[in-house]
């Protein structure tokens, strides 16, 4: 015995169990819709693409700051167990990366990752930097203080 309850459901009454059935479902047609993906392909959820300095996790952090400064090692190789010795060092060369002197950045943090002397070379570095007062742009190395 078949109740009609509306246009498309029916109830289905046998022995005490009700049964409803729906109609069949309607495939989509035409071209999908590109409301979850970018044109790229990302998904929409993932808005930061950069992360500022400050929210990185510290192990980035520290591969940043290191990156600039250390040669003839990879970044990934060094650990507290083996450190940089001051020959990797690029402390040398004038001007030092910019990176080691924003605000955000902690030189404490690859203290642990560096032997004593590089370390000990890397703030006088640092230090005559400092003193020197001099920054420069990075595409015309001119002396960005003085202008």
């Amino acid at each position: 015995m078949f109740v009609h309850v509306c246009m498309w459901v029916r109830v289905c009454v046998q022995v005490g169990v009700p049964r409803v059935q729906f109609p069949p479902t309607v495939g989509r047609r035409g071209r999908p819709k590109t409301g979850k993906k970018t044109a790229i392909g990302w998904r929409k959820d993932r808005h930061a693409m950069c992360v500022p300095f400050g929210k990185k996790s510290l192990a980035e952090r520290r591969a940043v700051m290191l990156h600039k400064i250390v040669e003839d090692v990879r970044v990934e190789d060094v650990s507290e167990e083996h450190p940089i010795d001051d020959a990797c060092l690029q402390v040398d060369r004038q001007p030092l990366p910019s990176v080691l002197f924003n605000t955000d950045v902690n030189l404490s943090e690859i203290k642990t990752l560096m032997s004593g002397k590089a370390w000990r070379r890397l703030q006088q570095a640092v230090q005559a930097q400092l003193a020197a007062d001099k920054w420069f742009c990075g595409c015309c190395m001119k002396d960005v203080g003085s202008s």
